[in-house]
């Protein structure tokens, strides 16, 4: 069919025609494909994508302040994290020890030559590394690095 108008910037039409069943009757069917609507659709694929990345990177900067004091807890929030990945693009998703002076120190002068109580801890690491293969929506990868500060 073409351009719609004259003007430059004018969207395209392609029409297709072509016969199919539908249930037990035949119909005759039209296809029409317009280049505004494959703009419009990639435009709000990437305003969705942007949205998912944003709601993981906060959830995963909120899970990261966290310190965790077991494994099992730190591989818990790991696993509930994942769940929440976004569909258009990888995130990662580790847990890491790390070990931290204990903060309670017992009573009085300590003695000279001993080291602060220490203590491990777990964390939850989380990033976003860019779009996945196939997914139509970001093209460009982001890298984001949401490990909380110690």
């Amino acid at each position: 069919m073409g351009k719609l108008s004259p003007e430059a910037k004018a969207p395209e039409c392609r029409l297709c025609e072509t016969t199919g069943p539908i249930g037990e009757k035949e119909y005759r069917l039209i296809v029409v494909q317009s280049s505004t609507l494959g703009e419009r659709k990639a435009r709000s694929l990437r305003r969705l994508a942007e949205k998912e990345e944003k709601a993981f990177l906060r959830k995963a900067r909120h899970v990261a302040r966290e310190v965790y004091p077991c494994e099992e807890d730190a591989k818990e929030a790991a696993e509930r994290l994942r769940g929440e990945t976004p569909k258009c693009s990888r995130g990662e998703v580790r847990v890491m020890a790390d070990t931290v002076v204990e903060e309670r120190r017992p009573r009085g002068r300590p003695r000279t030559g001993t080291a602060p109580p220490l203590r491990s801890v777990w964390r939850v690491e989380a990033r976003v590394l860019g779009a996945r293969r196939g997914a139509p929506c970001r093209a460009s990868p982001v890298g984001v690095d949401v490990r909380a500060d110690p």
